[in-house]
């Protein structure tokens, strides 16, 4: 996904133009590979894994118990011959049989799905209730999820750390006027000057835009990383604004405002942002961005980062002739404005360290750590990571694979498209109501409430669903009036399932005798 040279099925052109020569075409594309993916048949969960196993307990136990039961009716009653013998085999066979266990696991499993209703979670497949209470690993994506998919803008400093109201209206100009895909961060720059506006007396359209008309722009990709507006204004004057990654943009910046605000309180920094422009155009209040300046800007980056803030960093340049095409060579000695902070691994372990979520060092894993990476080295990430950054969809679903051979019983709670893979392959899918449609369809259960504490509700739902459906395997508590008063109890006693099938088969074999 990282190359460069190639153009992926479903990609969205926002501008440009370009020759390409078709490499793949339809299940052989990366976009047909994870359709291709979607279509095959679900892997068995837990669950049903752990209904085999019992069905074949059952079937060997028969197997062991049903020829000596056979040999012993011939030879101690002769006179009834084999063929009877053989119908009391086989009655003792149906004897061992759990004749009530279909009903008992369909009306748990049924009062479960009602329990965790009133919880809000909507379950579509009844044998989910049973790996959610079961589970012991939860995969879980970040945006969205954990997170509220949305970004607020919190600082807006120079480079020398302090805050400052160029960059935030040099942040704003670049986010209105550009016509590409906005991202999380250009609303939050948009919604931070429109909030902030709105909150002095006048209400209008803030006097920021007034006098500059768009002449031309170099939409976001991700090898810049980057994204930039020619603006003129009503003097005739040409500013090329420019905002994306600190690092590439610090890599294209050969100057630095020096320009000083004076300390605002909140209603002056309401009428700066409502009223007064601060852009420079003569150039004076600049320096030459040296290597140690360079150094102290990234740690400035660094340091935001660990607060688990995203940075971006703004920067200008004033034509005194416009470019007629603006090109990428245009985007050069550039003077850095300072940055606007409001995704990346850093951010995630941020969050971690909120939830008291531990992180190893060697618990951060990249897309990068998975290319071509063989299924033992699969398995020993899956292992150790605890953050997963990056990841494409096929990915995900081999990590999800990976835990699953070493007999965990995996859930996986995500929204996006890129996570309905992840969410098929898993024991136990979950999703939230917003969540794309694919993400709903490939669920097992539906939170409507983004909350982890209802996916907590959801595992004590669970344990005590199954704890019931061993009740009733046990003898003793198979008869009708039982069931139905477990059923509709609060609490109920967990037992082993092998000795509860053990004891109840060793019961039965006795009655069939």
């Amino acid at each position: 996904m990282e190359n460069q040279s190639l153009c992926y099925m479903g990609t969205s052109v926002v501008s440009g133009t370009a020759t390409a020569i078709v490499k793949f075409t339809g299940s052989r594309t990366y976009f047909g590979s994870m359709a291709l993916e979607l279509s095959k048949q679900r892997p068995q969960n837990a669950f049903q894994l752990g209904v085999r196993r019992i069905s074949w307990i059952f079937f060997l136990t028969m197997l062991c118990i049903v020829p000596p039961i056979f040999l012993l009716q011939g030879f101690l009653h002769p006179g009834d011959g084999w063929y009877e013998a053989a119908l009391f085999a086989l009655a003792a066979a149906v004897g061992l049989t759990p004749e009530m266990l279909p009903m008992i696991v369909s009306s748990t499993l049924a009062r479960g799905a009602y329990l965790m209703s009133k919880k809000k979670c909507i379950v579509k497949n009844l044998d989910s209730i049973i790996n959610l209470g079961g589970m012991d690993v939860l995969c879980t994506d970040k945006t969205g999820t954990l997170t509220e998919n949305r970004v607020s803008l919190l600082l807006h400093l120079d480079c020398r750390n302090r805050t400052s109201i160029l960059p935030i209206q040099l942040a704003y100009l670049n986010s209105h006027f550009q016509t590409g895909l906005s991202n999380l961060l250009d609303k939050a720059v948009i919604n931070y000057i429109q909030k902030t506006t709105s909150n002095h007396r006048s209400r209008r359209k803030p006097t920021l835009l007034s006098g500059f008309t768009k002449r031309d722009e170099i939409p976001f990709d991700f090898v810049r990383r980057r994204m930039s507006v020619l603006l003129q204004t009503d003097t005739d004057q040409n500013i090329l604004i420019t905002k994306g990654a600190v690092d590439e943009m610090l890599a294209n910046c050969n100057y630095f405002y020096t320009g000083e605000d004076r300390q605002l309180d909140s209603s002056d920094r309401t009428i700066q942002l409502a009223r007064q422009k601060l852009i420079p155009f003569d150039g004076i209040l600049t320096q030459p961005l040296n290597e140690p300046m360079k150094l102290s800007l990234l740690n400035l980056n660094n340091e935001l980062n660990e607060r688990g803030l995203r940075v971006l960093a703004v920067a200008y340049k004033v034509f005194s002739t416009p470019p007629d095409n603006l090109q990428t060579s245009d985007e050069s000695e550039l003077i850095f404005a300072g940055f606007i902070a409001g995704d990346s691994a850093i951010v995630c372990q941020k969050i971690c360290q909120n939830i008291q979520l531990s992180v190893p060092s060697n618990g951060i894993v990249t897309s990068l750590d998975l290319d071509g990476a063989s299924d033992s080295r699969i398995s020993e990430l899956a292992r150790t990571g605890t953050i997963f950054a990056k990841l494409t969809p096929l990915e995900k679903s081999k990590i999800v694979r990976a835990l699953k051979a070493d007999d965990h019983v995996v859930g996986f709670l995500g929204d996006g498209i890129n996570d309905a893979n992840a969410l098929i392959e898993a024991d136990i899918g979950l999703s939230v109501d917003n969540g794309t449609d694919i993400a709903r369809d490939s669920a097992d259960i539906i939170l409507l409430e983004k909350d982890l504490r209802v996916v907590a509700d959801g595992v004590i739902y669970g344990r005590q669903t199954y704890g019931n459906t061993l009740i009733f395997m046990s003898p003793g508590h198979g008869d009708f009036i039982k069931f139905w008063e477990f059923i509709f109890s609060t609490h109920c006693i967990c037992l082993v399932s092998i000795h509860t099938n053990t004891t109840d088969s060793i019961v039965d074999s006795e009655f069939a005798l």
